[in-house]
């Protein structure tokens, strides 16, 4: 503790204190995350802890997908009022959890049970309770999540929260990563590689290496990214991973790609998603001091969505909570449907083991009564969940099942019906089309439009994947890490004149120079001269200039000119003066290239929410979390049957997440050759759906 001590007072751990502005809390320099001690001198950095939330007040808004409406069940429903809480009305099980002791307890949450009604009240009590804010810590999946909850219990106890670190598990491993950079080895302004440029990377060193040709059957780079990613999060090596994907003709073609793609990140300065996560394991796996201090710090630990952790996610909550050993995780293992991603719903279930208290939410809140049978009896067939019946006061008609002759004339019914359910008064922006994979969607959109319904495809553009975002936050890349060859080259190839070989040798140049410095004087006699000039002086502005939004301001007018030269000038200038907003928001150029780095804060065209009446078209593992009125599930068929390599289990539990999505109405629909064998298995499926055949 006398060393910990001793680095905290000089500033050896890159402290940095809370604040909150309009992208919720964040770190600057000042009282360092753990509350022990001050960080000192110029160095010490201002770090933002990225959120996951966008939505306010006592409503639950989980972006531009869900639309809630009232809840009249609640009001008549048996509960226990808390005393200084307006309104708020408790069941007794979710009584027992929001005032657990201290300890570990483990809260399983069924579909629309008030699972952040639960750990809203949780924080509440927690502070109420004399807990330092500071010493709270809350990790979520989604900004969306993080700052609901924070914004609710705020909402409740007022300035007391304030302190309240609450963020992603990606967003709280930034912060760790870059408070002990020294001690990691890490330079200064490392980069964080998002998906698409570090599928970029890989896609690159595979064609380097003679890969890339049909003939060859080599894994695509997505799929090489999906396996290093499985990898890292896993801890499965990638020899045994290429076994089971059966790539093992492949293995040393793919190792290969993968030894480069690592060198090319140690060279550039990059990080990528993953690798946030594994080295902050490892940081507290390795550095006992900074396991101490950051674990002592967390006096209370609360964990959302815990059956979607991953491996290495997992041993960052058991570091975090090894000291104190207060820590409550909240999810369903019902609903664990992202392994292909990493996520182990083992986790959830070993836990267990180890608490002091297991508590089970089955009031549901949100569905009808029918509407739950389906989703129970479904789930009565597994063998591997915690048992539960959810249960509601809410009645409603039979769930219904439709067989069609061809996805034709399914796609027609389905557009037909939710043209009546519209002219009947219900709203577009409650109803939902969902679907296992998105090719499904490709008939019933042609459909739609012919009814003249407006709709939205869930997963298209959003704003800091779209062109003109990515050229200006490469230029503040850059000015950051003159290392970063992927936003290098991103910029040089807006010049007239400047290919891939002249941008390399221009980033060669740059990386070789002692400075890291572009010197365009080496292309004086070229015709790209006057460009590199202005950039060169545009990044001497950017490294000179500390306020954020100014930043920005210069980044913009240096684009201008190739703004011009893009369709749709006007609606992409108008996205920039959002990004300028949102430097405003921030600390530092870092704060908010640490944001855009790590999740997109603004939906498509760099608007938050808009309220639109459009039907939601999405995939079954986009919706989780989310609600509506009519729920129509297509392709309850040949779609949803067990891939190789895909756990049928899994599939049971993605089946079970689409069924509740639905308040008050449910539609399967299939085409395709018989029912899915998950449904069809259920006993007594006559009496839980209506069924409609050869419509």
């Amino acid at each position: 503790m006398a060393d910990m001590a001793a680095m905290a007072a000089t500033g050896g751990l890159n402290g940095g204190h809370i604040r909150r502005n309009s992208w919720g809390i964040q770190r600057s320099a000042g009282k360092p995350w753990g509350g022990a001690g001050e960080a000192t001198g110029p160095s010490a950095p201002r770090v933002a802890v990225l959120f996951l939330a966008a939505g306010c007040g006592g409503r639950w808004d989980a972006g531009p997908l869900q639309e809630r409406g009232s809840r009249s069940a609640l009001g008549r429903r048996q509960g226990i009022r808390r005393r200084g809480l307006a309104r708020r009305v408790l069941n007794q099980r979710q009584r027992e959890a929001v005032e657990a002791p201290a300890g570990e307890h483990l809260v399983i949450a069924g579909a629309g049970t008030g699972k952040t009604t639960t750990l809203t009240e949780r924080l509440a009590h927690l502070v109420n309770q004399g807990v330092r804010p500071e010493g709270i810590v809350l990790l979520t999946f989604t900004r969306i999540a993080a700052e609901e909850m924070t914004s609710r219990a705020e909402a409740l106890v007022g300035h007391k929260m304030q302190g309240v670190r609450s963020g992603t598990f990606h967003g709280f491993s930034l912060n760790m990563l870059q408070k002990y950079k020294a001690r990691l080895g890490l330079l200064s302004g490392f980069s964080v590689l998002n998906a698409s440029d570090a599928e970029g990377i890989i896609a690159q060193k595979r064609r380097m290496l003679g890969l890339n040709g049909r003939e060859v059957e080599f894994p695509s780079a997505g799929r090489l990214a999906t396996l290093f990613s499985r990898s890292a999060n896993t801890g499965v090596s990638l020899q045994l991973l290429c076994e089971q994907w059966q790539h093992s003709r492949h293995t040393d073609g793919i190792l290969a790609v993968w030894e480069e793609y690592e060198a090319e990140k140690r060279r550039s300065n990059y990080l990528d998603f993953d690798d946030l996560l594994v080295r902050c394991h490892l940081l507290f796996e390795k550095d006992e001091v900074v396991r101490q201090l950051e674990a002592g710090a967390c006096e209370h630990l609360l964990v959302d969505e815990y059956q979607d952790t991953s491996p290495v996610q997992d041993s960052i909550v058991k570091h975090l909570s090894s000291v104190n050993g207060n820590v409550m995780v909240v999810g369903d293992d019902a609903q664990s449907i992202y392994g292909f991603r990493g996520a182990s719903v083992e986790n959830i279930r070993k836990f267990e083991d180890s608490c002091h208290s297991k508590m089970i939410l089955a009031d549901n809140y949100r569905s009808t009564q029918q509407i739950l049978d389906l989703a129970n009896a479904l789930l009565s067939r597994s063998t591997e969940h915690f048992r539960k019946e959810l249960r509601s006061e809410i009645c409603g008609d039979l769930p219904q099942l439709m067989s069609f002759r061809s996805d034709f004339t399914e796609s027609q019914w389905v557009a037909a019906k939710i043209k009546e359910l519209h002219q009947e008064g219900v709203p577009l922006k409650n109803m939902a089309v969902l679907y296992r994979m998105n090719q499904r969607s490709r008939e019933l959109e042609a459909q739609l439009l012919q009814q003249g319904l407006e709709y939205r495809r869930y997963g298209g553009h959003r704003f800091a994947t779209q062109s003109h975002v990515k050229d200006l936050m490469a230029v503040i890349s850059v000015a950051l890490n003159p290392l970063d060859v992927v936003h290098w080259k991103r910029i040089l190839r807006l010049f007239a004149g400047v290919g891939e070989v002249t941008a390399r040798q221009v980033v060669n140049s740059v990386k070789t120079n002692d400075r890291h410095e572009l010197d365009p004087q080496r292309w004086a006699k070229k015709k790209f001269y006057p460009d590199l000039v202005a950039l060169q002086k545009l990044l001497s502005s950017l490294r000179q200039e500390s306020d954020p939004r100014t930043c920005v301001r210069y980044a913009c007018e240096w684009y201008a000119p190739f703004l011009r030269d893009l369709s749709n000038a006007g609606e992409r200038e108008k996205d920039l003066e959002t990004l300028e907003d949102c430097a405003a928001s921030c600390d530092s150029l870092l704060d908010m290239a640490s944001k855009m780095q790590i999740e997109d804060p603004f939906p498509a065209n760099g608007k938050r929410e808009k309220q639109e009446d459009s039907l939601t078209l999405s995939t079954v593992h986009s919706a989780k979390g989310l609600e509506w009125d009519v729920v129509f599930i297509m392709g309850a068929d040949d779609d949803f049957r067990p891939f190789s390599r895909f756990d049928s289990e899994e599939l049971r539990r993605l089946i079970y997440v689409a069924i509740t999505r639905a308040k008050h109405s449910l539609y399967l629909t299939k085409s395709r050759g018989p029912l899915t064998r998950l449904l069809e298995d259920i006993p007594d499926l006559e009496g839980l759906v209506d069924m409609h055949e050869e419509c």
